[in-house]
């Protein structure tokens, strides 16, 4: 019971950070972009560039960043010339050390799941 209950639980946290919250049968319990009159903006990063967002923090601490991406857009990135061979290796380390490929892909001080 406790179990189905995290799942629960995990399911709904990811769909709040869809935006919509769903129940069992795939219907909507709650859309949030309705709910708080907000538009869902979709932000196109760009692969090619280089990433300045630690110079722009101006002084506060942090030990990363994390991404929440949609599986197209993780699939690009993974595939993308200058992060494929980082991405291979670092599921062959994973596998070797019996890591879970779950915990997110770590690269460039950002963690993306």
């Amino acid at each position: 019971m406790k179990t189905s209950l995290e799942v629960t639980r995990e399911f709904q946290r990811v769909g709040a950070l869809q935006g919509r919250i769903l129940d069992a049968n795939g219907e909507v319990i709650y859309d949030l972009y309705k709910k708080f009159c907000v538009t869902q903006k979709k932000i196109m990063a760009p692969l090619d560039v280089e990433t300045t967002s630690e110079s722009k923090l101006t002084g506060v601490l942090m030990t990363g960043f994390k991404a929440f991406c949609g599986s197209a857009w993780f699939d690009q990135f993974t595939a993308h010339p200058s992060v494929e061979k980082a991405y291979a290796n670092y599921q062959e380390a994973t596998d070797r050390l019996g890591g879970d490929m779950r915990k997110g892909f770590r690269y460039d001080y950002k963690t993306y799941y």
